[in-house]
């Protein structure tokens, strides 16, 4: 997951996270695993809080392979959105 991160920060920015997280200033689910980036795009530094989050993971992972599936950001928003929005804050 940490991997899609740094490569794929247009999908996870866009996506959720729904474990709470946004209280500790995270904006998507990328902000789970990437904390800072250079002006580049490099990972400078990763963020420890999606090592240990099991709803953080899931999130990824689906938007993962919704991704490699072809899924449109869109589209991948919209199925993370149905699939955890009822359950999760």
């Amino acid at each position: 997951m940490y991997e899609f991160a740094a490569k794929h920060p247009e999908v996870l920015r866009h996506v959720p996270c729904y474990c709470g997280c946004e209280r500790i200033g995270h904006g998507g689910n990328h902000d789970c695993f990437v904390k800072s980036r250079s002006s580049s795009g490099q990972v400078t530094e990763w963020d420890s809080h999606g090592i240990g989050c099991t709803i953080c993971l899931d999130v990824a992972r689906d938007a993962m392979t919704l991704f490699g599936g072809g899924a449109s950001v869109s589209a991948i928003r919209t199925a993370i959105d149905a699939k955890y929005a009822s359950h999760y804050p």
